[in-house]
Order: C-alpha cells, then sequence, then structure tokens
C-alpha cells in the first residue's frame, strides 16, 4: 500500500474508522435528493466518515431572538425561507418531524459503504442576516466586517435558551442514527465570535477573559455531552488561530483545547476567519491555491502535543502523499478534504489502490464551490460546481450511460473543454477525433499557468491530457479543424471548443508598439518596462489582479485601472481583501471605475466610468491589457447547417471561466 497510515484504523470514542479521510462538513447547496446522491459519489469510495453540517435537519442554525415566523410548507427550502425557531416547542415538534427522517437517510446511507456519518451543529452568527432575513446574533454589537452589518448582542437569558438549543439538536442527531457530531466553532461563526477579542467585548461572564470568552462553548459542550451520554462521539472544530492581528492564537486555542478535552472524543483544526479585514488577515478561510498545502499544520500540531485526543486537520489538503505525510509526521491524526473529494470523489479509493495519476486534483480555484455556494455575495447561495469536475452536484444529470449508437464525432480545441467533450464521448462509445492546432494540449490554461499563483489550475489539463493517451482518444495537434477538413471526414457530430483570444479595445493608439497583452507577457513574448500600466476593463475576475502582483514582484511600478467599482470585483470575497492587502503593500496604485481612452506614447488618457471626467497616467512604459477575451467563435459559424449535430462550448460560445467550459464540453458530449 502507498500510504499505509492514511489507510490504517482509528478510534474516535466508541466509531472505529476503517481509515483517516474525512470529509468535513460543508454547504454544497442541493435539495435533499440531489445531497445524497452526491453523499452517496463519495462515501462509497472508502471515505471513512461523513460530517454533515445539512442546516435544514439540525436546527440550531435556526435559532433567532427576531418575532415568530409561522410559515407556509410550501415556502420550505427557498434560502430566503426562517425554519420555525427551534427554542420554542413548534420549532422543536417540526425538527423533530422534518429533520430526524433526513438524518437517518444520511446515517444509512453512509452504513450501507462501511461509513461513519456524523451531524454538526452551529450558527452562523452575525452572518445569518443575508440568507434568510433574520438578525445577526453575536456577543457584542462589533459590525460584521463581511457583511457590514451589526448583530444582536444576546443576552444571558438568549444564551440560556441557545445552550439548550444545541443540546436538543444533539439528542435529535442521536435519535436519528448517526454515529456521532460536532459542534462548529471556528471561521468567525457564532461560538469563534464569543471565542476572539475582536469580537467580544462583553464585560459578564461570558467576556474579558479568555477563561470567560470560551464559557459558551464549554457550557455548549457540557450540555451536549449531558444529552447523547458519554459513549456518543463528540467533537468540536476549532480555530488553531485566527491568523488575524489581536485575534486568537495558537497558545490561546492550546489552552481552549485543554479545558474543552474532557468533554470530547476529537477535535477538528482549521484555521483563520471570514471577516478579519480589520486585522490584517493573511491566509483565507478556504485557501486557494496559491496557499501551500496543510496551510493549518502548525496549528494542528501544537494542539495535538498538548491533549491526548485524535486530531482532525482539515484546510488545504489535496495529495494523497501529503496526507500521508501529515499522518506519519505525527501532525494530526485524520486529515479532512471536502475540495479534494468534490474534484474527484474516487480521491480515497484512488489513493488506496496507488493511482495518484489518475486522481482529479482539486485546482484551488474555488470557481464552483467556494465561490458560488457561499451566500454572502451576489450570486452566492447557488449549488456546488467544479472547475475539475462537471458532475459535482450533478452527479444524476452526468451518469455516463453508453451511447445507444456509437457515432464519428469532431472536437475543435484542446483546452479543458473539449478534451473533457472527448474523454465524455470516448466513454460513452463514440469515435472521437480531437484537433489542436497548438503543438500541446491545455488552451488558455497553459498560459495562466505562468503565473506561479494560478500554477495549480494546471491539476486540469493534466489530468484531461492523461486520459486522452488513457482512453486512446485521437488527437492530432499542430492542426486546426477547418469546415474543409470537416467536410471531409463526414463527421456525425461536431463540438468547437476553439476558445478565446484577448480582447483589444477599440481606442486610439492601441497599435503602439508599448502596447502588449496579458498573454504576451506570461509566455515571455514581451518584456514589460519599468512603469507599467495595466487595464483590467470590466474583467472583474483575480487574473487582472494576480499579474499585476507578478509584475510587482518583478520590480514593475505598476498602476492598475479597472472600469469595476473594485478590483477583482468577483473573486471569492473569502480572498478578495487578502488579495487587495497584498496588491497595496506591493505598492500597485489601484484606480476603481476607471477606463482606457487612448494611449498617447508614455501617457494613457482614461476617464472616469461614471462621471466621464478626463484625466492622464504619465509616464508609462508599457501598457498591459488584461481585459478578458474575445469569443473565437468563426468555425462553429461556419459549420452551422453542415454538420448533423453542431455545439460550441467554453469561451468560442462566450468567455467565461474553465468552470463554464468543462460543464459545457460535458454536457455537449451527453447529448450525442
Amino acid at each position: 500500500m502507498d500510504y499505509p497510515h492514511l489507510f490504517s484504523p482509528l478510534a474516535v470514542g466508541q466509531v472505529h474508522l476503517k481509515n483517516r479521510v474525512v470529509i468535513p462538513a460543508h454547504g454544497p447547496r442541493l435539495n435533499a435528493s440531489r445531497f445524497l446522491r452526491y453523499m452517496e459519489e463519495r462515501v462509497k469510495h472508502e471515505v471513512a466518515l461523513w460530517v454533515s453540517s445539512d442546516p435544514s435537519y439540525v436546527g440550531s442554525s435556526a435559532f433567532t431572538v427576531a418575532p415568530p415566523s409561522p410559515v407556509p410548507a410550501s415556502y420550505l427550502g427557498g434560502t430566503d425561507v426562517a425554519m420555525p425557531n427551534p427554542a420554542t416547542a413548534d420549532g422543536a415538534a417540526f425538527l423533530d418531524r422534518h429533520a430526524m427522517p433526513r438524518m437517518k437517510e444520511q446515517a444509512d446511507l453512509a452504513h450501507r459503504y462501511g461509513a461513519f456519518a456524523f451531524g454538526q451543529i452551529g450558527h452562523g452568527g452575525s452572518y445569518t442576516t443575508s440568507m434568510n432575513y433574520l438578525p445577526g446574533i453575536g456577543p457584542s454589537e462589533v459590525p460584521d466586517e463581511m457583511i457590514g452589518e451589526t448583530p444582536h448582542a444576546l443576552d444571558e437569558h438568549e444564551i440560556a435558551a441557545l445552550i439548550r438549543v444545541y443540546a436538543e439538536a444533539a439528542g435529535r442527531i442521536r435519535r436519528s442514527g448517526m454515529d456521532g457530531m460536532e459542534v462548529h466553532a471556528c471561521h468567525g461563526l457564532l461560538v469563534n465570535a464569543f471565542l476572539s477579542p475582536i469580537s467580544n467585548r462583553r464585560s459578564d461572564q461570558y467576556g474579558g477573559s479568555l477563561e470567560n470568552r470560551a464559557r459558551l462553548l464549554l457550557e455548549i459542550l457540557r450540555a451536549v455531552r449531558e444529552t447523547v451520554g458519554k459513549d456518543f462521539p463528540v467533537g468540536v472544530r476549532m480555530p488553531g488561530q485566527e491568523l488575524v492581528q489581536h485575534g486568537l492564537a495558537i497558545p490561546d486555542m492550546v489552552q481552549v483545547a485543554r479545558w474543552a478535552e474532557p468533554l470530547l472524543d476529537y477535535i477538528n483544526i482549521t484555521s483563520s476567519s471570514e471577516g478579519g479585514r480589520k486585522g490584517g488577515v493573511t491566509i483565507p478561510a478556504v485557501a486557494p491555491s496559491e496557499f501551500p498545502q496543510g496551510a493549518h499544520a502548525a496549528a494542528a500540531a501544537g494542539i495535538k502535543q498538548a491533549v491526548r485526543l485524535p486530531i482532525l486537520l482539515t484546510g488545504r489538503i489535496t495529495d494523497p502523499a501529503h496526507a500521508e505525510w501529515l499522518i506519519a509526521s505525527g501532525t494530526a491524526d485524520m486529515v479532512g478534504m471536502v475540495r479534494a473529494f468534490i474534484a474527484d470523489p474516487q480521491w480515497a479509493s484512488k489513493a488506496r489502490a496507488g493511482d495518484r495519476d489518475d486522481i482529479r486534483l482539486c485546482t484551488g480555484a474555488n470557481e464552483g464551490c467556494r465561490k458560488r455556494t457561499l451566500w454572502r455575495q451576489p450570486g452566492g447561495g447557488a449549488a456546488i460546481g467544479c472547475t475539475q469536475n462537471a458532475a459535482a452536484g450533478r452527479e444524476e444529470e452526468m451518469e455516463i450511460i453508453p451511447a445507444a449508437t456509437p457515432k464519428r464525432v469532431l472536437v475543435a480545441g484542446g483546452g479543458p473543454g473539449g478534451m473533457e467533450a472527448a474523454r465524455v464521448l470516448t466513454l460513452r462509445g463514440h469515435r472521437v477525433t480531437l484537433f489542436e492546432k497548438s503543438d500541446s494540449l491545455g488552451g488558455q490554461v497553459r498560459i495562466a499557468v505562468r503565473d506561479p499563483r494560478t500554477a495549480e489550475l494546471g491539476n486540469s489539463i493534466a489530468y484531461l491530457t492523461r486520459q486522452m493517451d488513457k482512453l486512446g482518444v485521437d488527437v492530432r495537434l499542430s492542426t486546426a479543424l477547418t469546415p474543409e477538413l470537416a467536410s471531409s471526414l463526414s463527421p456525425d457530430a461536431v463540438i468547437v471548443a476553439t476558445g478565446a483570444t484577448p480582447l483589444v479595445p477599440d481606442v486610439p493608439g492601441i497599435a503602439s508598439p508599448n502596447v502588449v497583452t496579458a498573454w504576451q507577457v506570461l509566455q515571455g513574448e514581451k518584456i514589460p518596462g519599468a512603469r507599467v500600466c495595466l487595464v483590467a476593463g470590466y474583467d472583474g475576475h483575480h487574473a487582472p489582479a494576480s499579474l499585476a502582483e507578478l509584475l510587482a514582484d518583478r520590480g514593475c511600478d505598476v498602476t492598475l485601472i479597472t472600469e469595476r467599482m473594485l478590483v477583482a470585483e468577483n473573486q471569492d470575497p473569502g480572498f478578495h481583501h487578502v488579495l487587495l492587502k497584498r496588491l497595496l503593500e506591493k505598492r500597485v496604485a489601484m484606480h476603481t471605475l476607471t477606463g482606457l481612452v487612448a494611449v498617447e506614447g508614455r501617457t494613457v488618457r482614461v476617464r472616469h466610468a461614471l462621471t466621464r471626467e478626463p484625466w492622464a497616467i504619465e509616464e508609462i512604459d508599457t501598457v498591459v491589457l488584461a481585459c478578458g477575451g474575445k469569443a473565437s467563435g468563426a468555425l462553429a459559424t461556419a459549420l452551422k447547417g453542415k454538420v448533423p449535430q453542431l455545439y460550441a462550448i467554453g469561451d468560442c460560445l462566450a468567455p467565461r471561466r474553465v468552470l463554464h467550459a468543462v460543464l459545457e464540453g460535458a454536457r455537449a458530449a451527453r447529448a450525442i
């Protein structure tokens, strides 16, 4: 076995896990049936433990101090709908009727595949408001840094009711047939807010000293333990450190762990906070690819040395070799991985079989998981997706069914979308030829990965390239599919995935020799001068900001202009402030609501996007265009009406992200 420590058994209280692989609690934003299918695709592949935080069934997350809200049954399930308050008799009875059957379904599913299921209880605290119109609650009236609203400060009577609700939720978990439970006390949510000196400004028994700030957590754990008994595993998910100035540090959390140890069977360690702007957070709660593997390992190791409980480490673990090292080195006893299993539900079974090269490794892009599901941003709260795995959250839709009639299919373009289409087509039994005009596969991703901050995006094309070889796809490099070539091959279907070219604004002076594209810079074709004006246009993704940082690291004096309200406005909000902080520290000048008007030698003329007031940026050596893409859809247009089936996918349809190209490639392949 390649990873003997990772796949060795472990006792967690009365539960005996078959290995150390855990899928921690997370919110894929799926309805009940989709959630079960999503869960099944993962637990059936050697996962030892699934921790579920499905908020609709536990009850503690619905605790409120707001007026009662009698909700018609037809409303239930909407993200704007508040469930009956579990602190009331009607609310508790509602949860008993509706929650426990759902928990039992999840427990039974895990048991069917030799896994265990734990339930997590928690409360969003000050983050509650934007989801379902309830007032945020917290220890003190300290404005939330992410949402910007001020929570209601709980009084001691309300705290007592909250503790009772947690205990009742724990009892509900046990009665449902689940195998254990976990209290959420991290990432700036309610219990963490009581622990943290940043958000807890109380002067009563729940504030001030660390002992007082830990009182709520300890009282919840005592109430939970009294409810479920000594033989039911209880854990806590807590920060090893907050990674913000004046926040909780490792020594603080070592002490909290020691106080909590007699009440627990394991501790789940992560770090950071969802907020943290005032404190200058350095690693976001869900760290993207530019942060190291096992970003919170130091905190886990410190706490493991202080207690005798099994330690579960969660956060930025994707590679089985690294997971093995974390266990073998004594850093942790279990590894918690969410994004790794979103990307590849078979991660554990492939690792156990020694098929590491066949694992679809997470890219850390956070596009389909974190960014889509996070409800604290416009467009958030949506069902989960994945840059790598089109089937994530769509397991039933994306089931690969053999084609009734194998067909001859041509795919134009060897980027992620084209390769995913070729992969699925081949698995369904079609005869596929993939044409790529360049001498290598990967499309625009081959350019993007030249920025070290997005290097792990290369995992997507590495996996797909291996699949082309493994499946025997007929790949023709340095060959562009033309209408004439397509006609000569008489295909039954054609999928066009020809991508995009850099978007070049139509302004005077744009053809000047000192104007280059981001692609040319990343590929080393053009070397920017000392003073750079980087034009982001309307691209609100992280790419222009990341390139600005890369150029600043190379010694350039960078000015970044964008027509958006914020630089990298569409970036994962949990990481956005970290990115902006680094740009400011590296002296990148940022001008928002600023559009390019003209390039006149070393003068870049701009104007305010709203007032249209003109001004100029002087003494610029190089103008770098990072404005997004322009669809390369000519082939799709030329083939319309000339082949039996035709699909355009990805950027050649409309420039977007890798996530969309892969999903559309998978869908087109299933439609043929």
